[in-house]
């Protein structure tokens, strides 16, 4: 190839440095060229056998074909070679150095005569001389032909190519040899290797255990199920947020629950796949819990009950897969091992379960009218952690007012209404709780109050649907002669056993009264008045059963309200003589017409122009023109649940309709039907024999 530098001219002046001779033709040039060369070459061959004599030929051959370059015009040019290449200018003057051996003589002396003649004629490739004669030229390109420029005599047409075949140029930008080339890629190898061996021996260990104290996991709702006595099946959706540089893999491992520093349930943690940078990974966990340590535990689900938020830590040692891309998919870097795993997880506890309802108070009599009144009571509790809990067990508790127990339940099925009373009191059912929700139960047990007075006080309360406090405990209770445990589930049993909710027992207002039928006669009432005896008005009063079992209506003491003013007092007790008692069918209405109960008109003769006279002349001519009036009343009930005999304070609003027996459309409201008012009429004969009975004494 041409060399890339300015073009040199070569001027002479036939052999004496005479004027300037114009080139020759660059054919012409080519063919002198060339017989010299191929001269040369025949001539460098004699010299390596030691001929002495050939040396000098081949001086003269040197000289001559200077000679003929002297009449030209010469351009010099440079090149790289590989090591051992030798140029053309080597060649053309090879027999001029004597290659081969011999000849020393004759070289040094042509070679100073064309020192002294020609030592302008090279020049190298950078366009400096670098040095002034021919001698040293020619004897660089010899001797270091790899590194050293290599110089061509070239005419105006190209340069003289050597016909050997070229080796390849060095590399690293002719910087470096091959050799050296090799020797700094090894280098560079080996130390690639060996700082890829010190991150993974040292660094990466370092880095992965980083990204795992760095991570955070958050649970969603917490799903228990299927407990035993030291076990329980946990299903959550757990998310972990991580930041690495690359992706990995954490292998299923089992891992300790930690509360308070003490282990108390070991569980294993599924396969989780972590992508690179910052992420959240989301999965889920589906194992068996197994309680490790049961004092911690009764200390952990204690808390869980009872607190607002607990911390709780997941330890273990893990092994951690580590890929550059997609975790299983990509480059597998490394596996980490013996990784500490100490992750803190914050759970939302029931806080108390202090948000508690008891929605009624209802009453069965198993055996029957005279036999032990069983309480029955719906509750529900929110449980505003996140935390489900399925089959709690079978839980018991106890009832209390005024800090005076009531009575000893256990929770039983909520479809107790369609069982029978037997069946329904031994319908045990185990509670579950759902996370964020309402939870319903419904507890009985025999009505054992410990003072009768409370007793009378709450369920009066309950009737007049006034707001009542009361207290409930779970613990262990005795049912009937049966033993029930806090719950029957001992796993939970530490956990529930002590809570105590207080709550508010209020329901609707119940109606104990429907209707009050007059049996009134106006002579009789007459003959009273003006005789100065009590006026009296036989009446059949409408009574409504608002509980779930039989009861029954011991006494009825109350006074009959209209616009404020009493208008009748009503006073009856059937507990003396052995007077029946007014039964009453479980959530039912009945018109007590077997009992004629007298009403005593309330008036005062000594000022008939009051505002009490004047409110019952009006009422008495509702009645009986119109043909009903409202009422009220205000006492008490006397009412027998089997055994338990309790006395209600009752009072009621004005809104008791009171008809005449002429006109009972507006008092048959149902569920009184006409059928039972004709039934009245026709046994109305065999019970007026009541009335002198019923109807005595002076109110």
């Amino acid at each position: 190839t041409m060399a890339d530098t300015p073009e040199t001219y070569i001027e002479s002046g036939g052999g004496s440095g005479g004027g300037r001779s114009p080139p020759r033709s660059g054919r012409e040039g080519r063919d002198k060229m060339g017989s010299a060369d191929s001269n040369a070459s025949v001539q460098s061959l004699d010299m390596e056998q030691g001929d002495g004599d050939d040396a000098k030929a081949g001086g003269d051959l040197g000289a001559g074909l200077l000679d003929g370059a002297s009449e030209s015009r010469w351009r010099a040019s440079t090149v790289e070679s590989d090591r051992g290449h030798v140029s053309t200018a080597s060649s053309m003057f090879g027999g001029l150095f004597g290659w081969g051996g011999g000849g020393g003589g004759a070289r040094s002396s042509a070679l100073d005569a064309l020192d002294d003649d020609y030592s302008g004629l090279l020049t190298p490739q950078s366009g400096t001389p670098r040095r002034s004669s021919l001698r040293s030229s020619a004897f660089a390109a010899h001797l270091v032909g790899d590194n050293e420029d290599q110089y061509y005599l070239a005419d105006d047409d190209g340069i003289f190519s050597d016909p050997r075949p070229r080796r390849k140029k060095p590399c690293c930008c002719g910087r470096l040899t091959a050799r050296s080339c090799c020797a700094l890629f090894l280098f560079a190898l080996i130390a690639a290797v060996t700082t890829t061996l010190l991150i993974y021996f040292f660094a990466t260990p370092s880095i992965t255990q980083n990204s795992i104290d760095d991570s955070t996991m958050s649970l969603g709702t917490i799903h228990m199920s299927n407990a035993t006595a030291d076990t329980v099946w946990l299903r959550t959706e757990a998310s972990l947020t991580s930041s690495t540089p690359c992706s990995g893999r954490i292998r299923a491992v089992d891992v300790d629950l930690v509360y308070k520093g003490s282990p108390f349930a070991r569980m294993r943690c599924p396969e989780v796949l972590i992508e690179t940078g910052e992420t959240t990974t989301h999965f889920d966990i589906d194992t068996l819990l197994t309680i490790i340590d049961m004092d911690a535990w009764d200390a952990f689900s204690s808390d869980m009950v009872m607190q607002e938020e607990i911390s709780k830590n997941i330890k273990g040692t893990v092994c951690v897969d580590l890929y550059f891309g997609a975790p299983l998919t990509g480059w597998h870097v490394a596996t980490e091992c013996d990784m500490n795993l100490d992750m803190e997880v914050t759970v939302k506890g029931m806080a108390g379960l202090k948000k508690m309802e008891i929605l009624d108070f209802d009453f069965l009599t198993p055996e029957d009218f005279y036999g032990e009144p069983w309480l029955v009571s719906t509750a529900r509790v929110f449980n505003p952690s996140q935390v489900t809990v399925e089959n709690m067990g079978i839980l018991g508790a106890q009832i209390f007012y005024n800090e005076s127990s009531l009575a000893q339940v256990y929770t039983i099925s909520e479809n107790w209404q369609n069982m029978d009373p037997k069946e329904a009191i031994v319908s045990t059912k185990s509670i579950t709780t759902q996370a964020g929700t309402w939870t319903n139960l419904v507890v009985a047990g025999p009505m054992r109050p410990d003072n009768i007075t409370y007793a009378n006080s709450i369920l009066g309360n309950y009737i007049a649907g006034e707001p009542t406090p009361v207290d409930v405990k779970i613990q262990n209770v005795s049912v009937a002669g049966r033993p029930y445990a806090a719950t029957s589930q001992p796993l939970f049993q530490l956990a529930l056993d002590g809570y105590e909710g207080d709550t508010v027992l209020q329901g609707p207002r119940r109606r104990l009264s429907t209707e009050t039928i007059q049996y009134m006669s106006a002579v009789d009432m007459g003959r009273e008045f003006f005789t100065g005896t009590n006026l009296t008005i036989p009446i059949g009063l409408g009574l409504h059963n608002p509980f779930s079992g039989l009861i029954g209506a011991t006494y009825l003491h109350f006074h009959v309200t209209n616009s404020g003013f009493d208008v009748g007092i009503v006073d009856v007790d059937l507990r003396k003589n052995n007077r029946p008692l007014i039964r009453m069918a479980p959530n039912s209405t009945i018109l007590a017409d077997y009992i004629h109960v007298c009403a005593y008109v309330v008036y005062d003769l000594h000022d008939p122009y009051s505002p009490q006279m004047r409110n019952l002349e009006e009422y008495i001519l509702r009645v009986l023109t119109k043909g009903w009036a409202f009422t009220g009343i205000v006492g008490s009930f006397g009412l027998k649940l089997g055994t338990l005999e309790l006395d209600l304070r009752y009072s009621q609003p004005e809104d008791l309709p009171t008809c005449p027996i002429t006109d009972t459309s507006h008092c048959t409201e149902p569920p009184v039907r006409d059928a039972k008012w004709a039934l009245w009429q026709d046994r109305q004969p065999d019970d007026s024999r009541r009335l002198d009975i019923l109807c005595e004494g002076d109110p």
